[in-house]
């Protein structure tokens, strides 16, 4: 049984990244910019890229679960302790599963844009 497991962890680990570089290519496409995978300082974003002196901040959950507050709060967290802390930056969530209206919420409150996997902007209820 824990071989089994194993091999799914392993699968889905495989089957994140390729979706990851799936992605990184269409947003490439879509917002005219270069992204590369970060990983500094401790500090990991799936894609960052600069265009017109602004940061680009993506993260990206291709999983069978809604994306939580929990999940939106980490990625405003380590962009404020990131390099990037001090610079003009946009920030984006893509989902494949949704996002908890919490979540919603506090990415409105942190004007963090929300996008499903088909990259349309999700908007918080009554915005």
């Amino acid at each position: 049984m824990a071989n089994l497991e194993e091999k799914y962890q392993k699968a889905s680990t495989e089957l994140g990244i390729a979706k990851e570089y799936e992605v990184k290519y269409k947003l490439e496409e879509l917002y005219d910019i270069e992204l590369e995978k970060y990983l500094k300082y401790n500090i990991e974003f799936d894609l960052v890229g600069t265009k017109d002196e602004t940061v680009y901040i993506y993260e990206i959950k291709w999983r069978n679960e809604k994306t939580s507050y929990k999940d939106i709060d980490n990625l405003v967290q380590e962009t404020n302790k990131s390099e990037f802390s001090k610079n003009k930056r946009l920030l984006f969530f893509i989902s494949k599963s949704g996002y908890t209206q919490s979540a919603i919420e506090l990415a409105s409150h942190n004007k963090l844009s929300l996008l499903d996997g088909h990259f349309e902007e999700i908007k918080a209820i009554g915005k």
